[in-house]
């Protein structure tokens, strides 16, 4: 965690949002600037095999 920067927005994402959750929550807690995008691989994939 050393080599990332502290000033940049971390977004962290997976298929259902559990691990991209404790993901954006370890590098909340360690003062890094974070959000967590929950579930948007699994809504991409549900879209795109719609069209």
């Amino acid at each position: 965690m050393e080599k990332l920067d502290r000033k940049k927005l971390y977004v962290t994402y997976c298929e259902v949002g559990t691990r991209s959750y404790a993901g954006h929550r370890i590098l909340a807690q360690k003062g890094f600037r974070s959000k967590n995008l929950s579930g948007v691989y699994k809504t991409y994939l549900a879209t795109v095999n719609k069209v």
